[in-house]
């Protein structure tokens, strides 16, 4: 007994049962109005392993569906193969998942919980975390993404509310390989002007989730095009992993 249906989804016209602990697929039609035809199944288990948490963190997209399971984030793709894809998000799995939705013109499927959203590009297959607390779901309304908070809010196009242009952050480099040791000297940002801007680098260390290091330097009166190269001797050499999180200024 793997517990009691937390989740239904249909892929590849084939119903996708989900229970907490496991997936099921049941092909066919089922009975016609006039009792007809044949009934569904037999069902094929795909996972007596991890399976969807709760229905609202589950969302179909073109490269398969998304959930939550109690191991983290999983994709099931259309051939029904599991897939873990929550690895760079691990830290994040305590939250409380509230809602799901797919943005096709963007490729993302986006993950709100009370304390932020993640965003998963499913082209790329690649994650960002967005700053959004107090969150209450999320729709699609005329095209446009919607955000349920205390009131409803349409995602804007332009960025004239935030006074940055973009944040990068990498992920763990280990040059020494998990948990070995390396001596870092010093760390170099590379970048291309194109326009006056700052740029502030913190640095992280050995896998916390905080950062340390807040640096910053200003470039201006650049040629378009020309690189930008920052330098910064970090306060700590000793290390088993590093990151980096840029936030650029205008």
């Amino acid at each position: 007994n793997t517990g009691p249906i937390t989740a239904l989804a249909l892929q590849s016209e084939t119903l996708v049962v989900f229970t907490a602990s496991a997936v099921y697929v049941i092909p066919g039609d089922g009975f016609d109005n006039t009792g007809g035809g044949s009934n569904y199944g037999p069902p094929r288990m795909i996972s007596t392993d991890v399976g969807a948490l709760s229905h609202d963190t589950l969302a179909l997209t073109p490269a398969g569906i998304v959930f939550f399971s109690r191991k983290g984030w999983y994709r099931l793709s259309p051939g029904w193969d599991l897939e873990y894809i929550g690895a760079k998000v691990e830290d994040f799995n305590s939250d409380t998942w509230v809602a799901a939705q797919v943005v096709e013109s963007q490729h993302q499927v986006r993950f709100l919980s009370s304390s932020r959203m993640l965003v998963w590009d499913y082209l790329i297959g690649e994650w960002s975390e967005w700053t959004q607390a107090s969150g209450k779901d999320l729709a699609m309304w005329r095209t446009y993404p919607m955000l349920l908070d205390s009131a409803p809010k349409k995602e804007q196009t332009t960025f004239s509310a935030v006074d940055y242009a973009m944040v990068v952050v990498t992920g763990w480099l280990k040059p020494a390989q998990m948990q070995g040791m390396a001596r870092l000297r010093r760390m170099m940002v590379l970048g291309e002007y194109k326009a006056d801007h700052a740029q502030a680098l913190e640095v992280g260390f050995d896998y916390a989730t905080t950062y340390t290091d807040a640096v910053s330097m200003g470039f201006q009166s650049l040629t378009v095009g020309n690189p930008t190269q920052f330098r910064h001797g970090p306060s700590r050499q000793r290390i088993e992993a590093v990151r980096a999180k840029i936030t650029i200024i205008t």
